[in-house]
């Protein structure tokens, strides 16, 4: 996993795990329900 404080960059956390550094930014978006309103709950799981 990537430590954003450690010594190490996040650029170099990234190659020594082998993804991609965007990966490293990357929020998932929260899922839509079937009527296409976002349940806030998902993205808060989806940060945390």
């Amino acid at each position: 996993m990537i430590d954003r404080d450690h010594v190490l960059s996040i650029t170099r956390q990234a190659q020594l795990l082998n993804i991609s550094r965007g990966t490293v930014y990357y929020l998932p978006q929260p899922k839509t329900s079937r009527s296409g309103a976002r349940d806030p709950s998902d993205y808060e799981k989806a940060v945390a």
